[in-house]
């Protein structure tokens, strides 16, 4: 199984079936793990791009030691890596994005229930 790197959350997806889709931009295919990846990928392309190249750039000096740690693949003891898996498995509530809340309107008569079982 073939895997690439989620530019939004830096998780592993297979790229024979990704879960958030594939886009290609600039002559590259992006691959993301839930479509809250893709959607914040398609607002912003150049952003994360330009983050997953100063990124790569990065770790070409390793070597030398960040607060103790020999590379930037090892995390340091206090620090988790970035978001939680939840009960049972991982879970992608973190990737999409936020909609704002609406409120219901509030029922001018009884429910359908309330009217069948009497309730008034």
């Amino acid at each position: 199984m073939a895997t690439a790197i989620d530019p939004i959350c830096q998780m592993d997806v297979d790229t024979d079936n990704p879960p958030g889709g594939q886009r290609e931009y600039e002559g590259t295919i992006y691959y993301f793990c839930a479509p809250g990846c893709k959607v914040a990928f398609d607002k912003e392309p150049e952003r994360y791009v330009s983050e997953a190249r100063d990124h790569e750039e990065h770790d070409e000096h390793e070597g030398h030691e960040h607060d103790g740690r020999e590379s930037h693949d090892e995390p340091a003891a206090d620090e988790g890596h970035g978001h939680d898996h939840g009960p049972g498995g991982h879970s992608h509530g973190h990737h999409m994005p936020e909609a704002p809340a609406e409120t219901a309107p509030m029922a001018s008569r009884p429910g359908f229930f309330a009217r069948l079982f009497g309730k008034k």
